[in-house]
This record gives structure tokens, sequence and C-alpha cells, in this order.
């Protein structure tokens, strides 16, 4: 529970009936005015929908990568995968682990413990490509640990208690990080929270917070999105929760960069009003059965193109959420309810991207596949499988080895290739 401040927050936890106040944060609230004069509306008339798409149409290169499996490197669910420098960083809820793109183990970052140099939890993980440094946030312990890409131990910086609250964090640019927070985090008086915060890149102090919430439930550390924030090039893009919304930052300055003309409609405030008291589940199985949205639930974007996930409802034809591919050049785009993979011969969102094993980094998508996959598909694609790395993948990976890393880049006429 947090109130207002002197311009701060006052952080407070109720345990067994007891407050108890545990600290301030200096904070300077909302104070950056998101411009909104060049958005750009994506329109309905401007995108076509294709019900099924096979992944031939897509992608133009993959290769096939079985990560290294080693008694000190077991991986588990896959929660979060990030890529700089030919190097695979792999946090799967317990530990995070360095991986080579030929898939060879190279270390173990950092150690759970209860030393100033180990870490009690895990709350978000950056890359900081000027220093080559991995930095693992502990919200719960309040500090920092940089560590260089082969796992040697650097630093150690106190942090805010607000990263308690961290759902993603990238860097902005060289001074400055960019923090998507929970739907649950520090309010103000009104009940009302931020979902961005702008930090120092060097004291890792939170300077300013954006973009206020349309939620206030109390529903624990739960994100609408695997991916609220991409790259590419210099720029960070992001979304917000039950949005249809796409901003980009450069410097402290926010613009709203695209407005999307959605499939599936929106819940207005009051909607959203009269459904906060539900929990997290409660609200996405509502919006479900009343025919509304989520809005934007992941995000990508490449030098070509922008590709959106949205949140189906109960008469979307998609498996799981459907996705937008949009031609940035040409500004036109295709939805795609179902995605057909012709080499694991497996139906589910397009390219994967609504899963938390999938990243965008160095103009290459990159996504885990789990080797349970491959041995309840084993007979088909021995079958009917084109790939004969995936047929040699399929006769060897065993249940309790390591995933399967997946590398593939676009082809440069999607939207024309699948109208």
């Amino acid at each position: 529970i947090t109130t207002i401040q002197n311009r701060g927050y006052i952080l407070r936890e109720s345990r067994d009936g007891v407050d108890r106040e545990l600290d301030q944060i200096d904070l300077k609230g909302q104070n950056i005015k998101i411009n909104s004069d060049r958005s750009i509306v994506i329109s309905r008339g401007q995108c076509n929908i294709v019900e099924e798409v096979h992944s031939a149409a897509l992608i133009d290169q993959i290769k096939y990568v079985p990560l290294e499996t080693h008694e000190k490197c077991l991986l588990k669910d896959i929660q979060k995968i990030k890529y700089q420098d030919s190097t695979l960083f792999i946090y799967d809820g317990r530990a995070i682990y360095a991986f080579s793109n030929e898939g060879r183990f190279i270390a173990q970052i950092g150690e759970r413990g209860r030393s100033g140099n180990e870490y009690n939890t895990i709350s978000a993980f950056f890359l900081n490509r000027y220093r080559k440094s991995i930095i693992l946030i502990d919200g719960y312990t309040r500090k920092a640990l940089e560590y260089d890409y082969s796992g040697n131990f650097k630093s150690k910086t106190p942090i805010d208690p607000i990263y308690n609250y961290m759902a993603d964090i990238e860097m902005a640019d060289s001074t400055s990080l960019l923090c998507n927070f929970f739907i649950t985090n520090p309010s103000l008086e009104d009940n009302t929270a931020f979902q961005y915060g702008l930090a120092d890149a060097v004291g890792y102090q939170v300077k300013n917070l954006f973009l206020q919430s349309n939620l206030s439930m109390n529903t624990g550390l739960l994100t609408f999105s695997n991916h609220p924030i991409t790259r590419c090039s210099h720029n960070l893009s992001f979304i917000q929760s039950v949005s249809n919304k796409i901003y980009q930052i450069e410097g402290e300055q926010i613009t709203e960069m695209y407005s999307i003309e959605m499939i599936d409609p929106l819940p207005d405030e009051r909607f959203l009003q009269q459904n906060n008291h539900k929990n997290y589940f409660e609200l996405l199985q509502t919006l479900f059965d009343s025919g509304y949205s989520s809005g934007v639930t992941n995000l990508f974007e490449t030098p070509q193109y922008l590709l959106v996930t949205f949140g189906k409802t109960k008469d979307s034809p998609s498996i799981q959420d459907y996705t937008l591919i949009w031609d940035k050049q040409k500004k036109r785009g295709t939805y795609y309810y179902r995605y057909f993979d012709d080499n694991l011969l497996t139906l589910s969102t397009c390219l994967n991207l609504n899963s938390p094993s999938t990243c965008y980094s160095e103009n290459t998508f990159i996504t885990a596949i789990s080797p349970l996959t491959f041995g309840t598909n084993m007979h088909v694609i021995l079958e009917k499988s084109n790939d004969t790395t995936v047929r040699r993948i399929a006769q060897t990976i065993k249940e309790d080895d390591n995933p399967v890393i997946s590398f593939f880049t676009l082809k440069k006429e999607i939207v024309d290739n699948t109208d």
C-alpha cells in the first residue's frame, strides 16, 4: 500500500494486520509529456486478414541449435532470453545461464545466496552493450549486480524499493534505463499507478514515472505482456496494458508513434473501473467473454516491420494471441490468426511472438523449442518435415535435455507473399 507525500512515495507493507513503513522512494512523478502529433494510424483498410499462414511464407533463413546439456546448466521453464555479441543469456526462473550461439555452455551468471555479491531473487535483468555487462536486478534485497558476459563479478549498486515491481528493463541510451512495472506497483492516492519509469544507468535511481496505468487491481506481480519493450537499432518502442498505442522514447522525449484500429474492440474506461475489483485472471476471462480484446500484448520491431500481437476474444478464430505484421515502408499489413510451422509441424501464435522464450536482437529472431515438442511430434517430423536438422534432432533429443534454440530472419516481401 503506498501514498504520495512530498513528491515521493512511501511504501508500506501489511502483514498479519500490522502496517509498517518500509521506505520512502524519492520520485518526481509524471513530468514527461507524451507527444502525439506524429502518431500514425494503422487502419483496418490498410491490412488484410490471413486465417492461417505457413512458416515458409514468412521465414527467410532458419538455424536450429541444441543447447549443451550439462549438470551445471539444466534449464527449467525459460522466462526470458536476451542476445548480444553472439551470446545467449537465458533466465529460467532460478538462474541466468550464458551460451554461445552454437549452443556451448559458457557460465552461470551470478549465484543465489545471502552474501553481498549474491542475489535472493532476479526481478529483471538487462544487457549494458556499452559496458559489455549483464546486470541482475534483485528487487527483494534492493541491489543491482553487474557481471561481464562470462559471468565474472564487476560491481554491486543499491537500488530503490520500486525495483521489486519490475517487469522488464532495457537501456534507452548510454545514460538512462527504460523500466516497465507490473500492474500492481506503488500507486498514487487515487489508486492509479504508472507503468513506466526512466532511471539513471549508473546509479539506477528511478527519476521519472509516466504512462499512468488504466488498471489498479490488486493482482500480484502480473503483466499482460511478455515483451512490452522492443529495440530497433538505437530506438526503444513500447506498449501499454489494454491499449492500442505504440510509443517510442528518445532521450527523455516520449512520442506516440502508432495507433492501431484493431479487429476486436477495446474495453472503455467505465468497463475497466467496473471490473477493477477482479484479479488478473478473472479480468482476462471477463474481457474474453464480453468480446473485448486486452489490446496490444507483445511488440517487436525490425528495420522493415512492426510485429504486434493482440489478446483474442471468444469470437476470434486464433489459437492464442493473433498477430499483425506491418510493413513500415509500404504502409500495409496483414493479420494472422494461426501459424503452421512447416518444419516442426505445429500450430501456434505467429512466429511464437507471445512466448517468453522469444527475443529479437541483431536483426535475428530467437526462440526456444522444448524437447517435448520434438518427442511428441517425432513420427510426424520424421515422415513429413523437410528440414534435415529437425529430423536429426527429433531422433536424438531426450526428454530431459536442454531446449533447442532456433535463429531465424524474415523475408523482405512478407505482405506480398501472404496476400
